[in-house]
């Protein structure tokens, strides 16, 4: 059903209130202040023991991590699975993708200069795209102990290369293990602007993995490479392809040339601006001067398209940045520059199955 009013944020409301969202709690104890900071943006509270330890996380998170009766605390000093799959979670629904600093927005270009970043998500309430999200998650990951390594990947699309994805790579996820002496890696990524909302066992091949929004992913091998695929319409569907063999040594410096593909202005990225957060229950997307609603079976549609539950063609700049801030909490100081001359001269593809 496509709602044609005016007013969406009476549907957005509405929908929240469905899914029991809360305020954010507070902090339940003294942390180091980058990782209060940053709790506090996902909507977590601390902790330095295992009380929910071995709660389902199934039953414990909700729209932005934080359960409608109860806050959910994240172990700070030894992390479990079910932590690491709280954070990601709520980092999906509170931090959006998003990439308005290539069209004017406060701040200008991404960087790959952490304190830059930090100052954008955490202070500013901004978004961003994989290699912001993923290395301020990874800098967090790794305060609290777990071992993080950093993974270049490209990305599969309709018109990519012969093969199906664009080359070089453009996309950075995260392998994660909750010790150095834990022998079961973790592919995390928050940077996609997709699910899957927890992380996966990898490499785990061949083994299809069901998160909580229902999508299923597995992991397999095509020569040296391992690819990503999750299952669209029936369909096994390729996502990311990346090198099998990871070098452990590689840092957020070494992603110079991927900024670099991404801030062509005739990139994707370069054409249209894109902002989405994602839930278990709802996929939240303005797409140049379009906001849709999408609901939880869109991961599972047989066609290329996602049917909306909600859609509004937003009229002007104003209404653009009024979503951004009521829905994304994306403050209106933060697009006062926002420039969409490129937006709503790109094509309607661009993002269309976003």
């Amino acid at each position: 059903m496509c709602w044609k009013g005016r007013n969406i944020t009476s549907f957005i409301i509405a929908l929240q209130l469905q899914s029991g969202i809360m305020t954010r709690p507070a902090m339940a104890l003294s942390s180091p202040p980058f990782v209060q900071s940053y709790l506090q943006r996902l909507g977590l509270s601390a902790t330095d023991t295992n009380t929910v330890a071995n709660t389902d996380v199934n039953t414990v998170a909700n729209i932005n991590g934080c359960n409608s009766e109860k806050n959910i605390n994240i172990n700070i000093n030894k992390p479990t699975f079910e932590d690491l799959c709280r954070i990601t979670e709520a980092h999906l629904a509170n931090i959006p993708f998003e990439n308005l600093g290539q069209h004017g927005a406060k701040g200008g270009l991404q960087t790959l200069d952490m304190t830059s970043i930090e100052d954008k998500i955490l202070t500013r309430q901004r978004g961003g795209f994989c290699l912001e999200l993923n290395s301020i998650l990874a800098k967090l990951l790794s305060t609290m102990g777990l071992h993080v390594q950093y993974v270049p990947a490209i990305v599969h699309r309709p018109d990519g290369d012969d093969d199906g994805f664009d080359h070089p790579a453009t996309h950075l996820f995260l392998l994660v293990r909750l010790d150095d002496h834990d022998s079961q890696q973790y592919f995390v990524d928050v940077g996609f602007g997709e699910p899957a909302i927890h992380p996966l066992r990898y490499p785990a091949l061949d083994e299809i993995q069901i998160t909580a929004e229902g999508m299923q992913s597995r992991f397999v091998p095509d020569g040296t490479d391992i690819v990503l695929e999750y299952k669209k319409g029936g369909v096994w569907t390729p996502r990311l392809k990346w090198d099998a063999q990871i070098d452990a040594t590689r840092t957020l410096e070494d992603f110079a040339q991927c900024l670099k593909q991404v801030q062509d202005v005739n990139c994707n990225f370069g054409q249209k601006t894109i902002v989405c957060s994602v839930t278990r229950d709802w996929k939240y997307t303005v797409a140049g001067s379009k906001f849709k609603v999408t609901g939880p079976g869109r991961m599972s549609m047989a066609d290329d398209g996602v049917a909306p539950v909600a859609a509004q063609e937003l009229s002007s700049k104003d209404e653009v940045r009024s979503i951004l801030e009521s829905k994304f909490g994306i403050a209106m100081e933060e697009t006062e520059t926002l420039d969409m001359s490129r937006s709503l001269a790109a094509e309607d593809k661009v993002w269309a199955t976003f």
